[in-house]
């Protein structure tokens, strides 16, 4: 049992025979401010480019609402964040493995130079796609004390990430972001690819042409700059059903506030504006542009830096599971190891202090027992001074559960003197555990600040 001030307890405050739960969590935090950091493609073609956008990280504002705050020791006082302390480092591991093939219809805008008897409507099918799981494999150890020992705990969140795919409203124009990093959980993250046309076009003298006017006409959606597709990793260099365009792919992933890219195409974004400047990632010259692309198998890293880290994640689950605590009750027996657990407190009891009205109110209690037991007291001569039954069967009060008193009484009524006793304690199943005591009975006084 233990106490509580919820008012659904009543007067007394105690919850009986109930289990509490406590937390007991670490938070490790670092230093600056929370932000996208660095790519690292594990396993898979080293020039794809894996790593952050220009996107500045979303955290908490002063004047935003915050999402959780510390409730400091001392009522009524709460500290609230200047900064989301809920995004904290990741390293969001992306293993890609066998998907399939789907149909993608898009529109682009035309270029008079270019496309001409073309229809701004293109069809590429049997685009392949890539399925994935999304881990974030950051970590630390924390200290752990139990019984005075301490050992390393390790913090961190073992469970694939869900992929959250969010409506694109056919109102919106221009996505200058998508998807808002507010919408997602802790534990969601969304991944949107966006097709690239003809990625690959030189210009006149043999440069890569990735010119703002030429970049207008190679974004799918008609340069709004919504996803074609959520969810997948989609192969680049498919040809359309006329057999004169190419579509390819920047994929863009939103976790934790932050933006993150896989980016094929090396076209750095959603749309004609771009998400990774040149001092980020120089543009390659076409000869050192990727060939080939992601596979089955493949691993990825893309990391963000900064902030807190080992907060419980939204909607998480604990269970308890409580069982019998009598051996006997599920079928088994009490062994002398539980029977170790059994304490006779206080151990010296001395009736000397002042709290004593008279010294035939002594009380030494059995702590520990099991339902059911028989506990024989001896001097250090081995005479028997005393033998009674515990049982909780019949037990008259709470304080009886797992517990019994004696009142320093032998069997024919006379009161214990000061001595060195013994305690035997049996199951009806044979099991037993010995505990030596020590009673000092003496006259009442008043015991001195220097004893």
């Amino acid at each position: 049992s233990y106490t509580s001030n919820a008012p659904c307890f009543g007067g007394n405050k105690y919850a009986l025979s109930t289990v509490g739960v406590s937390f007991d969590y670490a938070i490790e935090q670092w230093g600056g401010e929370y932000r996208n950091d660095t790519g690292e493609v594990v396993k898979g073609p080293k020039d794809i480019y894996a790593g952050r956008t220009q996107t500045r990280a979303k955290t908490l504002a002063v004047s935003d609402v915050p999402p959780a705050y510390f409730e400091l020791p001392y009522e009524g006082a709460q500290f609230f964040s200047e900064r989301s302390f809920n995004n904290g480092p990741g390293i969001y591991e992306i293993t890609f493995s066998d998907g399939g093939t789907e149909s993608i219809t898009t529109k682009f805008k035309l270029d008079a130079r270019d496309d001409v008897g073309k229809d701004s409507t293109m069809t590429f099918d049997n685009v392949p796609y890539l399925n994935m799981t999304v881990r974030n494999v950051y970590s630390f150890d924390r200290d752990q004390v139990v019984d005075g020992t301490t050992s390393k705990v390790p913090v961190g969140y073992q469970y694939n990430l869900n992929h959250l795919a969010l409506p694109v409203s056919d109102t919106v124009a221009k996505f200058t972001v998508f998807p808002d990093p507010e919408q997602m959980k802790l534990n969601e993250f969304n991944f949107g690819a966006y097709g690239w046309r003809n990625s690959r076009k030189l210009a006149t003298n043999g440069t890569w042409d990735d010119s703002q006017i030429r970049r207008q006409y190679q974004t799918a959606g008609a340069d709004r700059g919504a996803p074609l597709r959520q969810g997948r990793y989609y192969i680049s260099r498919n040809l359309s059903t006329t057999g004169t365009d190419t579509l390819d792919f920047c994929h863009v992933m939103t976790v934790g506030g932050a933006e993150l890219m896989l980016d094929w195409s090396w076209k750095s974004g959603r749309y004609t504006n771009r998400l990774r400047s040149s001092s980020m990632a120089p543009t390659p010259t076409p000869e050192n542009l990727p060939k080939e692309d992601f596979k089955a198998g493949d691993v990825v890293r893309l990391a963000t830096f900064g902030g807190a880290f080992g907060f419980p994640m939204d909607s998480t689950r604990v269970f308890a599971k409580v069982g019998q605590p009598d051996p006997a009750k599920r079928g088994g027996t009490y062994t002398d190891a539980q029977m170790e657990q059994i304490s006779v407190v206080p151990n010296p009891f001395i009736v000397t202090h002042e709290g004593m009205r008279s010294p035939y109110e002594a009380k030494i209690y059995f702590t520990r027992l099991p339902r059911e037991c028989t506990i024989s007291i001896y001097t250090s001569t081995g005479s028997l001074l005393r033998k009674f039954t515990h049982t909780e069967t019949d037990a008259s009060a709470p304080s009886q559960y797992g517990a019994d008193v004696w009142d320093l009484l032998s069997s024919n009524r006379q009161r214990a003197a000061s001595q060195l006793l013994i305690a035997k304690i049996e199951t009806p199943d044979g099991a037993t555990v010995t505990r030596k005591f020590t009673i000092v009975v003496g006259p009442a006084r008043i015991i001195g600040d220097s004893e």
